[in-house]
Parts: C-alpha cells; structure tokens; sequence
C-alpha cells in the first residue's frame, strides 16, 4: 500500500513540476522585451530547463520511506532549445524595416527594426498654369516607389520654372468632320486649338441610273470625288400629260375648284377655285317667347342648304303708357261749369268726392 502511495504521489509531483516549468517558459518567452532576446553573437539559441522530479521528490519525501522503498525511474521531457530562422523586411517609403525571428517550435519576434525611408520627391512640375481667375496645377513623383503628388497653383500665382514644351499634332478636315490642331506638353498637359470646319461634299456630275417614262420614275446620283461618297436622286416621270376635267361645285361654306387628271401616269392638281357661296337663311321664325325668367328663342333656315340657324331673343318688359298732358282746366259734362285741376286746388281733401 504504501509503494502504490509513493508511485502515485512522485507521479503527481513531476505533473504538476512539468506544468509549472512550461508555463514559466512560455510566461518568459511572451513577456522578453526586445532588448533581452537574443541576438546572433549569442548562437540564437534559448534553452527551456526543467527540473528533474526525482530531485524533488528526494526532497519531500520522509527518510524512512525512501530508505524502506526504492523510487521508481520517470520519463522526463528533454529540454527544448530555440532554434532561429531570420527573414530580414527592408523599409519602404511609408513601412518600417525589421528582421523576423522564428523557432520550428511557431514561436517568433521581431527585432532590429529600421524606420520608414520616406519618400524621395522629384521637383515639382506644372502641369497646368494659374491664371487670375482660375487655380493651376502642379505633379511632382516619388523616385523610389514611383508615388505622385499633385497640389492646386493658387489664381494669379506667377508660373513656376516649368514651361510648356509643346508638339503640334495636325487633324486636316474632311468632307464631313472638322480639323483641328492639338498641342501637347511631355507634363501630360494638351489643348486643342485652330479649328477648320469640316470642307463639304465635291460632288461630280449627275450620271442616270434609270432612265425615267411617263408613267414610271427614273433614278440618278452623284459621287463626292474627295471621300467618295454616292448621293442619289428621283427623276421625275417625263409624260406629255393628257388632263381630264372634273368640278366640284362650291357650297354655303367649302370651296369649288376643278380637278385636273393625266390619264397617262395619274399625275393630278386642282385649280379655278371658287369661293364658298355662304348660306342663304330666310325670315326669323320665334320658336319660344321670352319671360322674365329665361331668354325666348327664334332661328331661321338656309334655302340652299338647310342649315338652322339659332338665336336668343332678350326679354324686354312692357312700358307703361303715358298719360295725356293736362290742360289745367276742364268743363263739367252736367253743369257746364269749369272744373278745378288738382294743381289749383286749395283744399282738395274736402272737395275730392267720396
């Protein structure tokens, strides 16, 4: 019993030393600052030591029993000792440079780090001149990875040291696109200037395709001599017209004319045109009397071609008549006595009759 409590207490004791070694060595190998790790001059090499658990278990376990039983012989690991690859990162213009460190084991660092170059600028080139209202532009390039920077030109800033070396490049017109000359400067700045309107069509003489008859259409055409392009045309039919007649009389309100037809080919035109006749209404005729309330209504009817013709009558109410004028004075039919007017009566109350 007691054996079997020794072998697993010593098995127990070198766990728990194992584990504790290899955490402690991968506390020391994440936590190294730059300036601890190793170098080339130390052989790049960084050993992991363990410890042996049997020194331990010496040590914790009571004389009496390691004297009564003898201890078992453990596996333990071997040391591991970093074994470095380097990859050196040259610096860029805007990236640092560094030298990588890897152990097979997938452990790594990086080291001996070197700043960013910057970049290395050309002098700067006007691309386009400033002009008072308008800002201009200038490029300059890196010379190391090729990086261009462009900046405005301020309105009305003096041209820089660049100047326009400029090639002419000649686009002569045609017939039917215009000419123009363009201007380039090896900055990559171009215009264009000198427009010329596109020259037309030099046409040559009408040749007949078809001839024309009378009662059929004839073709022609014509070829640019300059780009040589064919127009063709329609000849009209050559027919010794013979015309027959045919009128249409005028109405109230269309036009006559006469229509003239070549018996031939077809051909037709109208002429001797007459004006409408306009219609011919008779007397009115009251088809409603007007009221107070509404309008009457009367019409009236074309003799030649029947139209009705309508109208409103306006209400107009009576007048009343007026009265005789008055004389001032009149005679009495029973007495023969002249009557007083109501203009000289005194007291017309008393005498007006009851």
């Amino acid at each position: 019993m007691k054996k079997t409590y020794q072998v697993i207490l010593s098995v127990l004791l070198a766990v728990l030393l194992l584990s504790g070694c290899n955490r402690a060595g991968v506390l020391n190998e994440s936590t190294a600052p730059v300036d601890t790790r190793p170098t080339e001059t130390e052989q790049m090499s960084q050993p992991h030591k363990q410890t042996d658990p049997a020194e331990t278990e010496e040590t914790t376990q009571p004389t009496t029993q390691l004297e009564s039983e003898p201890t078992q012989e453990l596996n333990v690991p071997t040391e591991h000792t970093h074994q470095y690859s380097k990859t050196v990162v040259d610096p860029t213009c805007t990236t640092d440079g560094f030298t990588s460190y890897r152990c097979q084991c997938g452990y790594s660092y990086n080291s001996n780090m070197v700043p960013a170059l910057g970049h290395s600028w050309s002098d700067w080139e006007t691309v386009k001149d400033a002009t008072e209202t308008e800002p201009g532009l200038k490029r300059r390039t890196c010379k190391v990875c090729a990086m261009p920077q462009e900046e405005p030109i301020e309105p009305g800033t003096e041209p820089t040291e660049h100047v326009h070396q400029y090639t002419e490049a000649v686009t002569v017109p045609t017939c039917t696109t215009e000419g123009y000359t363009t201007y380039s400067c090896p900055c990559g700045y171009s215009y264009v200037d000198n427009k010329v309107s596109a020259k037309g069509h030099t046409w040559g003489e009408w040749e007949t395709t078809k001839p024309a008859t009378e009662t059929e259409p004839g073709l022609k055409e014509h070829t640019c001599t300059v780009c040589g392009k064919t127009e063709g045309a329609e000849i009209p039919v050559e027919c010794k017209h013979e015309y027959t007649q045919t009128v249409t009389p005028p109405t109230c309100t269309t036009e006559g004319f006469t229509t003239y037809t070549c018996s031939k080919c077809g051909d037709s035109y109208n002429g001797n045109k007459v004006t409408p006749l306009g219609h011919q209404y008779g007397g009115w005729n009251v088809d409603r009397q007007p009221t107070p309330d509404a309008p009457g209504l009367q019409y009236r009817i074309c003799s030649v071609c029947g139209d009705k013709n309508m109208q409103e009558i306006p209400y107009t109410p009576p007048t009343e008549p007026t009265p005789p004028p008055s004389t001032g004075e009149t005679e009495s039919t029973d007495t023969g006595e002249k009557a007083t007017s109501p203009e000289s009566c005194t007291d017309c109350t008393d005498k007006a009759p009851a």
